[in-house]
């Protein structure tokens, strides 16, 4: 599945960033992807792993995945209890979020796939990385179900 190998991009790359920016006593790291780290791309990965077990999920349930980026749209696309499935789940759930907190954070993860891509072209960028793969395990856990 597509989904799950850019997430494993986005941890070799996460790894490989952090132990570079993390330098040794010397100053001097390398990794086996060089010695300067590979910002936001990382985040490229991730964000499309998120667009992708979305509408791998949407496969599963309805047969025909959905076109289109945009997080939210494609999270409330989903059947009812498909998405109250997702919510409920231990890895967003134990947030406590409402209904009003959980869409300002499908919101600020939505376009992260299309704006990031191009993160050059923006002058400052967020993505919330912890809500991204705690959405992901709440969905492959749901799927897993179907």
């Amino acid at each position: 599945m597509h989904a799950q190998d850019f997430l494993n991009a986005y941890e070799i790359l996460r790894e490989s960033n952090d132990a570079l920016i993390s330098k040794g006593a010397d100053g001097a790291r390398e990794t086996a992807y060089g010695s300067l780290p590979a910002m936001g791309i990382d985040i490229v990965c991730l964000a499309f792993s998120v667009e992708l077990h979305l509408k791998e999920l949407h496969r599963i349930v309805s047969q025909a995945p959905p076109k289109g980026h945009n997080i939210s749209k494609l999270f409330y696309g989903l059947p009812k209890d498909v998405q109250e499935e997702v919510v409920s789940h231990s890895s967003i759930a134990q947030y406590g979020w409402g209904d009003a907190q959980l869409q300002l954070e499908l919101n600020a993860i939505s376009n992260g796939f299309e704006k990031w891509r191009y993160a050059y072209e923006s002058a400052s960028l967020k993505y919330n990385i912890y809500f991204a793969k705690a959405l992901i395990e709440a969905m492959q856990s749901v799927a897993s179900k179907k």
